[in-house]
């Protein structure tokens, strides 16, 4: 996508953090369609594999064949090119509640410095978002309940795929049920 300079203001902070978020959306378009291509291209080669076997589905080969196939374009393939999305997805949002945090405390110097707040604590980062913006600059960071339960799947999911190869049962079992 080629973005017209002359629709934003060029003096906005938060430019940079728009045209981020416009590359993600180009980068998950082109994703989707890499993966759609290799779902389609491996689906070609199990039909190819099973024409020149001869398999059918009596065949006990058949069954493990398309178990194998469906276990690559279903899970793996689509685990290993969204896992980047997502983290870059999260770093993103990250980047930009530190950010404005920063921009309103530039305008009130008098303000705790986000990246000081409550670093004692063992808070996760929304829970640290949350209360920063809530207890010193009196904003509600996010007041829709659907939308803050999204962020916190992101967020595990953020840390599934950063610490645990994307699979969360590995994270904390008794979080992910």
């Amino acid at each position: 996508m080629i973005i017209d300079p002359s629709a934003f203001d060029l003096n906005d902070p938060l430019l940079d953090a728009l045209h981020e978020v416009f590359a993600l959306e180009d980068y998950l378009t082109t994703m989707e369609e890499h993966i759609s291509h290799i779902q389609r291209s491996q689906k070609l080669k199990l039909d190819a594999y099973i024409k020149k076997e001869k398999l059918t589905p009596d065949d006990p080969e058949w069954h493990e064949a398309i178990q194998k196939y469906d276990h690559w374009v279903d899970f793996l393939l689509p685990r290993f090119f969204r896992g980047p999305f997502l983290v870059s997805l999260y770093a993103l949002y990250e980047a930009v509640v530190t950010e404005i945090a920063d921009l309103i405390r530039a305008k009130q110097p008098r303000l705790k410095p986000f990246s000081t707040f409550r670093r004692r604590e063992k808070l996760s980062f929304l829970e640290r978002a949350r209360k920063y913006y809530d207890e010193i600059l009196r904003i509600e960071l996010c007041p829709d309940k659907t939308t803050w339960d999204r962020l916190t799947v992101l967020s595990e999911l953020r840390n599934a795929v950063a610490h645990a190869n994307g699979r969360v049962e590995m994270l904390r079992p008794e979080k992910s049920a």
